[in-house]
Formats: C-alpha cells, sequence, structure tokens
C-alpha cells in the first residue's frame, strides 16, 4: 500500500513538474507553420579599430529549407527539409502586449521562450499576424563567427505559411 501511495505521488511529480504553456489568448499567434526566409548575421569587431558589418544569409544560399510548427497544446517542433529535427515544450519567461516590437514589425509582440523550461535554452523575438523574428539562436543557421576578432548576433526571420 505504501509503495503504491510513494509511486503514485513520484509519478504525479514527474507530470506535473514538466510546465508548459498553451497557446491561447495573445499566444495564439504564433500557432501554425513558419518559413524561414532569410538571416541577418551582425559582426562586430571588439579590438582596435572597431567595426562592423552584416552578412544576409538567403534560403538560396544554403542547401536546405527551414520552418518551425507551434502547436496550441504548447509545443514547438523545428523542421529541416519539412523532416522534424527537434521538438520542445514551450515555457514563456515574458510576453508582451501589442506593440512592443521593433518599427520594422508593428503590432508585434516580444517574448521570451525557455523550451523544455531550460533558462539556458531560449528563444526571444517578436511576432505579427505574418512575420515572426528570433533575436540569436542557433537555428536555422548557427550564431557563429566565421571572421577571428568579431563576435556575431544574428536575427533569423520567418513568414507564416498556415
Amino acid at each position: 500500500m505504501i509503495r503504491k501511495a510513494v509511486f503514485t505521488l513520484i509519478l504525479l511529480a514527474l507530470l506535473f513538474s514538466c510546465k508548459k504553456d498553451k497557446l491561447t489568448g495573445d499566444r495564439a499567434i504564433l500557432i501554425g507553420q513558419w518559413e524561414w526566409i532569410y538571416s541577418i548575421k551582425k559582426y562586430n569587431y571588439y579590438s582596435p579599430p572597431f567595426g562592423s558589418f552584416e552578412e544576409t544569409i538567403l534560403p538560396s544560399s544554403v542547401s536546405n529549407s527551414y520552418s518551425l510548427e507551434f502547436f496550441e497544446k504548447g509545443k514547438v517542433k523545428y523542421l529541416e527539409n519539412n523532416n522534424a529535427v527537434d521538438g520542445y515544450r514551450i515555457a514563456f519567461s515574458t510576453f508582451s502586449g501589442t506593440g512592443s516590437c521593433p518599427v520594422f514589425m508593428s503590432g508585434g509582440h516580444e517574448f521570451s521562450i525557455d523550451l523544455d523550461n531550460d533558462q539556458d535554452n531560449f528563444i526571444n523575438g517578436c511576432v505579427n499576424s505574418d512575420t515572426l523574428l528570433f533575436y540569436g539562436g542557433s537555428f536555422p543557421i548557427e550564431n557563429l563567427s566565421v571572421y577571428p576578432g568579431y563576435s556575431v548576433s544574428t536575427r533569423h526571420f520567418f513568414k507564416k505559411v498556415n
């Protein structure tokens, strides 16, 4: 009897410890499939003579296609060539009201999502009805510098396809 009770308590703890946020209300704007349209990498030289430049990466310059799919039940799936490569539960750290994004994302919501409740594995960005922007992150293009002495920041743009 005590064994059953302990087993039940452990099982319940496991089931409820994995938080995920359903995509309801304003957050429902994320539901659907988003196709990667381009990324912008900004390189900053962190030693004299300080400087920076940007590089735009288009789907035509890489050999794969990339997309994301958000589900109402609080999950996101990363796709490469229409095949799932990763999937995560999503837990919002923040989700702001309409109009909190940069000017080029009019009417957008700014957000921060912890993937699988891991504060070290997160995505930050903005979303409006047809555009999704991730700041940084490694999907779909790695956030690595190919130039010695430069740090890099990346913005990834997606369009809603359904």
